[in-house]
């Protein structure tokens, strides 16, 4: 009787592990068969960059360890295994630094120089050099590189960018400094006393226009910079913002509201009076832009909410706070503070959040749409915690 009790018992123990391998060899194929997988949350900032310099390259290829696979991804109900091929969803840090989908915001290899810094303005030039004003100074990418250069420390923020097309001409709004030039390997003080709280900057044909807490200000481009006060007061003089749209360029003043003027001449009257787009409501004003395809007035960030030219005033389109904007065709982009980057594609009417693959940032800063090397099509967004971008449609 004894023996025949173990008999069974070893004839239950074989059926179970019979029925059990078979369970997971099921699981295993469909598993394999699916292109779903489930993300983790998103790592940190610093952790996300970290992945992204050590990730080697992920996508399409046969995973041999499990060191990054369970740090970043898990199947459906089911361990991943050393020979599986791992299909990037969600977010894509892990992703190698050439191989990246639309669709979700990634940080580039190597930037650690950038890592955890706020960044306030970005500017770019057609062979695919980016240019990033950070709290500590300007930075420089380029593709083939793939890393961000310290190309000058300063002591104050870095507000505003402005470059050439093809990078002959830089400069830089630096608050507490003044407006710098880039001059081959060196960056030159180019500004009087007067402008030292510089705020923004913009190239206007044969002219550099310069704003900050004096109002506007001008130069003609060159080695000799001999700057002159565009003469308007615009309530409390501190210009947040300079924008070049098609003829125009746009104003934002701090509690001073929206303004904008002929790029050929901003001097105030005679000759050419600005355009008072405020409306008697002297908002708090981060940046204002218009159409770059007939200067129109479109959109205005302001401390309090979002907005939108409805073709006699502005109408509100949210109430959180909008740093900046980013035209792209049919498509606009707003950064903000706490709800990461919006998108429209129906000109304001209506906008859904664009924040897939980070936790998103405190406060974006900058938002610019450029092209690189290999004529991808990027978003960059500088941030309260670094640079970050999100790959377009071509």
């Amino acid at each position: 009787m004894r023996f025949k009790v173990e008999s069974t018992s070893l004839w239950t123990f074989i059926a179970t592990t019979i029925a059990v391998v078979a369970f997971c060899a099921i699981v295993g194929v469909t598993g394999a068969a699916s292109d779903t997988m489930e993300s983790l949350p998103a790592p940190g900032h610093d952790a996300v960059c970290e992945l992204v310099a050590n990730a080697g390259s992920l996508s399409g290829e046969t995973v041999g360890s499990n060191a990054i696979v369970e740090d970043t991804y898990r199947g459906k109900g089911r361990q991943i295994r050393p020979s599986d091929t791992l299909t990037p969803t969600i977010w894509l840090p892990v992703v190698s630094h050439n191989y990246c989908l639309p669709g979700a915001w990634w940080c580039p290899a190597n930037d650690q120089n950038l890592t955890g810094k706020t960044v306030f303005a970005l500017a770019g030039c057609s062979n695919g050099t980016l240019f990033a004003g950070a709290e500590d100074g300007v930075y420089s990418y380029t593709l083939g590189d793939g890393r961000w250069h310290p190309e000058v420390s300063t002591t104050g923020e870095v507000r505003g960018l402005a470059t050439s097309p093809d990078c002959s001409v830089v400069y830089a709004a630096v608050l507490d400094q003044g407006i710098r030039s880039r001059n081959g390997g060196s960056w030159e003080l180019v500004s009087t006393p007067e402008m030292t709280r510089a705020r923004t900057i913009v190239l206007s044909g044969g002219k550099i226009l310069a704003g900050g807490d004096f109002g506007v200000a001008y130069s003609n481009l060159g080695p000799n910079h001999d700057w002159h006060s565009c003469g308007a007061r615009l309530g409390s003089d501190i210009v947040t913002s300079l924008v070049r749209s098609d003829g125009w360029v746009y104003v934002a003043v701090w509690c001073g509201g929206v303004w904008r003027f002929p790029e050929d001449d901003c001097r105030w009257p005679p000759g050419h009076p600005w355009d008072d787009l405020g409306k008697q409501s002297k908002k708090c004003v981060l940046q204002a832009i218009g159409s770059p395809i007939d200067g129109k007035p479109r959109f205005a960030g302001m401390d309090d909410g979002w907005f939108r030219w409805d073709g006699d005033e502005w109408e509100r389109c949210g109430n959180t706070r909008t740093y900046c904007f980013a035209i792209d065709g049919e498509t606009v982009y707003a950064g903000q503070r706490g709800s990461g980057v919006l998108r429209s594609t129906d000109d304001g009417l209506t906008w859904e959040p664009v924040n897939d693959g980070w936790g998103s940032p405190s406060e974006v800063r900058a938002l610019l749409v450029h092209v690189d090397g290999d004529g991808q099509r990027w978003l960059y967004a500088g941030t309260t915690e670094g640079m970050w971008r999100y790959l377009l449609d071509s």
